[in-house]
C-alpha cells in the first residue's frame, strides 16, 4: 500500500476539509435561526435565507484562501507542497459542494456569470463577455474584454496526472477571442487578441496562440490567419 506521503490527499483533507465546510454551514444555519427568531419566517423563506448565506460565507471562504493560501503556476507534489495541495483540494471542494449549483451546473443565466466568476476571483476584462461554458478554478484565469466563451466549453488551469503530480497554469484569452462549444482549454495556454478556437477542439498545455489565428483539432493546431 503506498504510504500515506505519496497519495495526492493528506490527513489534512480528512480533518481540516471537513471542519470548514461544517462550518460554513453551522454559520449559515445560525443566521438563519437569528432570522426565523426575528421575523418569523416559513419553511421557504428560512430555506432561501440558509441558501443565500451559505454561499456568501463560502465566497468569504474562498477569498481568505486565495490570500492566505494562493496557488502559483507550478508542478506540485504532496511530499514536498503539503499545504499548497491541501488549499488546492479545500479550494475545489468548497467549489463544487458549497457552490455546485453556480460552480459546476451554472445555474445562472449566462449575463450573471462574468460577475460570479469575479467574485471567485477571475480576472475579467470590460465589455460584455458570454460565458457559456466552465471555468475550473476561476482565480487562475483571465477573461479580456469582449471574450467569448462557447456552450460546454471547459478551462481548467489544473490537470493531475497519474503518478499525483498537480500542474497549474494560468490561462488568459485575449481581447475578443473566442473559445468554440465543447472546447477545452489546458493550463498554461494563452490565447492572443482575436483568436479563436474552433469547437470541439482540445488545446493543449502551454500552448501559445498568437492574435488573430484560428486553431483547431485534437491537439489544436493552426488552421488559418485572420485578415483584418
Amino acid at each position: 500500500m503506498a504510504s500515506q506521503e505519496n497519495r495526492f490527499m493528506s490527513w489534512r483533507d480528512m480533518v481540516f476539509t471537513p471542519l470548514v465546510s461544517a462550518t460554513i454551514i453551522a454559520l449559515a444555519v445560525v443566521v438563519t435561526w437569528l432570522l426565523y427568531r426575528r421575523f418569523a419566517l416559513d419553511s421557504f423563506m428560512c430555506f432561501v435565507s440558509f441558501f443565500i448565506f451559505q454561499t456568501l460565507f463560502t465566497l468569504v471562504a474562498l477569498k481568505l484562501l486565495r490570500i492566505f493560501l494562493p496557488m502559483e503556476e507550478g508542478v506540485y507534489r504532496y511530499e514536498t507542497h503539503p499545504i499548497e495541495c491541501f488549499g488546492w483540494n479545500l479550494y475545489g471542494f468548497l467549489c463544487i459542494t458549497h457552490l455546485n449549483l453556480f460552480y459546476d451546473k451554472i445555474l445562472l443565466p449566462i449575463p450573471f456569470r462574468k460577475g460570479f466568476y469575479q467574485l471567485m476571483g477571475t480576472q475579467v476584462g470590460e465589455g460584455i463577455i458570454p460565458i457559456s461554458g466552465q471555468l475550473l478554478d476561476p482565480h487562475l484565469i483571465t477573461l479580456s474584454s469582449n471574450a467569448h466563451i462557447g456552450e460546454d466549453a471547459m478551462l481548467t488551469p489544473h490537470a493531475v496526472t497519474s503518478d499525483n503530480q498537480l500542474y497549474i497554469g494560468k490561462i488568459t484569452i485575449g481581447e475578443n477571442a473566442m473559445i468554440g462549444a465543447k472546447s477545452t482549454i489546458m493550463p498554461g495556454v494563452k490565447i492572443g487578441n482575436g483568436a479563436m478556437v474552433n469547437a470541439m477542439s482540445l488545446v493543449t498545455m502551454n500552448t501559445v496562440i498568437p492574435a488573430n489565428e484560428i486553431w483547431g483539432g485534437i491537439p489544436a493546431k493552426k488552421l488559418k490567419t485572420i485578415e483584418k
